[in-house]
């Protein structure tokens, strides 16, 4: 999919287009290997890792501005946090 293709998508979505939407979540969200991998190794909860897509694609479809082309990595490794492994723990 090209970025004018995802612009258009983006743009139909955010006017309550649902099936826009729903290709939206099924490519860059729920459908999306890459982004489901990296949820099972940080987050433990399946529940969580589905409240978290929820929300990022939610902020995704309601935000003013366009898809960014690359999104910076995340740092997921944060001191302390629930989500760590114990052996990480301090």
């Amino acid at each position: 999919m090209g970025q004018a293709e995802e612009v258009d998508l983006l743009k139909r979505a955010r006017q309550g287009d649902e099936s826009a939407r729903e290709t939206l979540y099924l490519t860059y969200f729920s459908g999306n290997k890459q982004v489901r991998s990296l949820l099972a190794r940080e987050i433990r909860n399946p529940a969580d890792r589905e409240d978290i897509l929820h929300d990022a694609w939610l902020s995704l479809v309601r935000s003013p501005g366009g898809i960014p082309r690359r999104l910076p990595a995340p740092d997921l490794h944060l001191s302390g946090g629930p989500n760590r492994h114990p052996a990480e723990a301090s």
